[in-house]
């Protein structure tokens, strides 16, 4: 179910009956407490650059709303593996105009990263929060490790609106925070449209749950040998403008999501206040 897990986001102006297309980007869900969060990035939802202070469209315009199309079982996806698309549309201000997305309730939008609430999805969503899958195994990620980006570089997908891998590894070391901020760095040429996208650790080998850590030395017997993934964070964008510079890439730690979206606070907007 990996492979479903990752979402194309359409960033849209909505005005009247006009709809414009800002940008394409990277979503995913998570669960927390039975209810369904879409996650992306705060540079993502407001249209700005929080670094240099600048709006990331060359026409000024900012999204209103996030269209999203989520694959849904159809009554023939047992018999011939097909499914259909149904396209939701998230507005990102409510009424008065306040942001309807969390942020960090200690860094605010240092931390690119929001989630947006959304209504409980019925069984028929192929695409699980990802915080649910069952693939995923409990291990510390190391310097040096493969990880793999999923997202639409350039706004490219591999079919039906499934997400490429881009791979790449750890850059930084995985128990320390760059810039004393919840992130790390990994080496990888990610490109645009890739921003929100969830980001997965590979480990291969003799692989060593965090489950025994701590216990006597030796095998415990709880040990894998062969291929092991974990969701490792949220990439949010490369250092540097140039592409082919130093193709180091943000991800922002898992941890940030829970501590979102059980205590962040209402998101804010460089166009408000």
């Amino acid at each position: 179910m990996l492979i479903y897990a990752p979402i194309k986001l359409k960033l849209m102006r909505c005005s009247g009956s006009c709809e414009k297309v800002l940008a394409v980007a990277t979503g995913f869900f998570w669960l927390k407490d039975d209810c369904f969060y879409l996650i992306t990035n705060w540079h993502n939802v407001t249209g700005w650059d929080v670094i240099s202070g600048q709006c990331l469209s060359a026409s000024g315009a900012v999204p209103t709303h996030v269209q999203m199309p989520l694959l849904l079982k159809s009554d023939e996806f047992d018999v011939n593996n097909r499914a259909i698309r149904r396209r939701y549309s998230i507005n990102l201000y409510d009424a008065d105009g306040t942001p309807t997305w969390l942020e960090h309730s200690v860094f605010g939008n240092r931390v690119d990263v929001v989630a947006l609430k959304i209504a409980l999805l019925d069984d028929d969503l192929i695409s699980r929060p990802i915080n649910t899958l069952a693939e995923f195994v409990d291990f510390d990620p190391n310097i040096g490790d493969d990880v793999f980006v999923l997202g639409y570089p350039g706004g490219i997908d591999a079919g039906h609106e499934l997400a490429l891998w881009k791979r790449g590894s750890i850059a930084s070391h995985p128990a320390f925070d760059v810039d004393d901020l919840p992130k790390m760095l990994i080496d990888t040429a990610t490109r645009k449209g890739m921003s929100g996208s969830p980001v997965i650790v590979r480990q291969r080998g003799l692989i060593v749950p965090r489950s025994h850590k701590g216990k006597a030395e030796g095998l415990s017997g709880e040990e894998l040998i062969g291929q092991a993934d974990q969701f490792l964070g949220v990439y949010s964008g490369r250092i540097g403008d140039d592409e082919f510079g130093l193709q180091l890439g943000i991800v922002w730690k898992a941890s940030v999501l829970d501590e979102i979206v059980a205590k962040g606070k209402v998101g804010s907007s460089p166009f408000i206040g």
